[in-house]
């Protein structure tokens, strides 16, 4: 869960991930991540927060895409994310139950 100061940092983030969510993708994809959701969180008026949201095939392709990652931290265009100067409030969480149509 991330929480902006305002609206204009928060479309800095849902910005960055529209130009580079598909590299990123791609990149933890290659690791076993099977999934990546990018979420705009609404609550209350006057917040802003976001969630991203990950799945991966088995604790090992967890600890790979954590390094993919990584990476990714270091290249110049992540530069472009941390002006959204997101407060990151949690950083993992688990299903606990999941009831979906198949």
């Amino acid at each position: 869960m991330l929480t902006f100061k305002d609206e204009a940092h928060l479309n800095l983030w849902i910005h960055f991930w529209e130009k580079h969510g598909d590299a990123f993708f791609s990149d933890l994809s290659k690791h076993g991540c099977t999934r990546v959701t990018f979420n705009r969180v609404w609550n209350k008026e006057g917040q802003f927060k976001a969630s991203s949201y990950l799945e991966y095939e088995s604790p090992d392709s967890f600890k790979a895409c954590y390094k993919e990652i990584d990476l990714w931290t270091k290249k110049p265009q992540w530069e472009e994310l941390k002006k959204s100067e997101a407060i990151l409030e949690a950083t993992r969480n688990i299903i606990l139950l999941d009831h979906s149509v198949v």
